[in-house]
């Protein structure tokens, strides 16, 4: 092999060693868990705990418990309903701060209320709420406008698939 050969595959071999070992499931899903450090956005994963006991049957040693994080799943069955939507931009210099920016305010006025921030390119979105019904909605979105009287223009409800969390 050649001295240049040997220079160009050399970076690419030492990239692979040093980044190519495989990541733990528990590790990877300990790092979405925890907040951003900028936005303080979370992670949460609704799944099955079916699937958590297929991911970790063959990599967790003999007798040890799921990791706690992955423990903690929420069960939760996602069905059709309404959300009220209060920030729509798709300027791509400002977009998504000011989404952050609506989604803090949302949860210092409202703290027990969810609130989602949904990237649909090139549309950023903050939508409040899992409400079965308009009528929910409409009481919801009431709410909204007297906590956050600065958002009662930009307000309206959207059907959206919600999140009912199995009790």
């Amino acid at each position: 092999m050649s001295k240049l050969a040997f220079q160009r595959i050399l970076p690419v071999i030492l990239l692979f060693c040093l980044f190519g070992q495989p990541v733990m499931p528990q590790q990877l899903l300990s790092v979405l868990a925890s907040p951003d450090t900028l936005t303080h956005a979370k992670v949460i994963i609704y799944q099955s705990k079916k699937i958590t006991d297929l991911v970790f049957k063959d990599k967790m040693p003999e007798g040890s418990q799921t990791p706690e994080v992955i423990a903690s799943y929420v069960p939760s069955k996602q069905v059709p309903g309404f959300r009220v939507q209060v920030f729509s931009s798709s300027m791509p210099r400002t977009a998504k701060n000011k989404a952050f920016s609506m989604q803090d305010a949302v949860l210092e006025a409202m703290p027990n209320t969810p609130v989602y921030v949904i990237f649909n390119s090139p549309f950023w979105k903050v939508r409040v709420g899992n409400c079965k019904t308009r009528n929910e909605a409409k009481s919801l979105e009431e709410e909204i406008s007297k906590a956050l009287p600065q958002v009662q223009q930009d307000l309206y409800i959207v059907r959206d698939s919600i999140f009912l969390n199995s009790k």
